[in-house]
């Protein structure tokens, strides 16, 4: 009777073994797959060159999702972790929207870009005291002037200045290089691309996405990949 349960227990030791070394459970597949929730850009081009892992926001005042989107974009930007740097970059897709870049860059150079980002979307999409469409950069220069005291003939100067002739003329390249056909998109170390279509049309899903892109990226960095 002994040696029989001896056995018996040698077999069950047996088969447990083998299940736990032969049968071990397979990898938990990536929540994103890519070509289907986000896009590689090949061969990668970063906007920004200081070793950190940079995630741009393309955009524009012209655009009502991305009016809508910029809460979950402060959201997103609230999360980062450390050695992740945030920046937004607007798009100019037709002349009509060349105002709304030109007034992003002046308010930039003014150093109130951060500040006054949300404000503008509201002024357009809610208060409209900036036409949603066809905005020119005097409507601009009035709502820095009342809201932020910047004299207008400043912001006008900085609006048309050569050197946002430059920038934006760089920026177009960019978007061009990055594949951007649409607002808002996210760009994740000059590699990735996505957009809330992308991600399962929902704004929520492209932050969680943005996410872990950006910890996969951390993580490849870490490994000297």
């Amino acid at each position: 009777m002994a040696k029989r349960l001896a056995l018996l227990l040698a077999s069950l030791l047996l088969t447990t073994a083998c299940s736990a070394g032969g049968d071990a459970p397979a990898a938990a597949p990536a929540p994103w797959v890519e070509g289907t929730h986000y896009f590689r850009i090949d061969p990668a081009q970063p906007a920004g060159s200081d070793g950190k892992v940079e995630v741009v926001e393309v955009f524009s005042y012209a655009c009502p999702h991305c009016a809508h989107f910029a809460p979950y974009v402060d959201r997103l930007v609230a999360a980062l972790p450390p050695g992740v740097a945030f920046r937004m970059m607007p798009a100019t897709f037709s002349p009509m929207w060349e105002p709304y870049t030109r007034a992003f860059y002046a308010a930039d150079a003014l150093g109130l870009a951060q500040a006054s980002h949300d404000a503008v979307f509201q002024a357009i999409w809610q208060a409209q005291s900036i036409p949603p469409q066809g905005a020119t950069l005097q409507d601009f220069a009035g709502f820095y002037a009342g809201r932020y005291m910047v004299a207008p003939q400043r912001f006008l100067e900085l609006a048309q200045s050569p050197q946002t002739d430059a920038r934006l003329a760089h920026d177009v390249k960019l978007e061009q290089t990055w594949g951007i056909g649409g607002t808002p998109t996210i760009i994740v170390a000059g590699k990735y691309r996505a957009d809330a279509g992308s991600a399962g049309n929902s704004f929520d899903k492209l932050v969680e996405l943005t996410q872990w892109l950006v910890q996969r990226e951390l993580a490849s960095k870490k490994r000297g990949g």
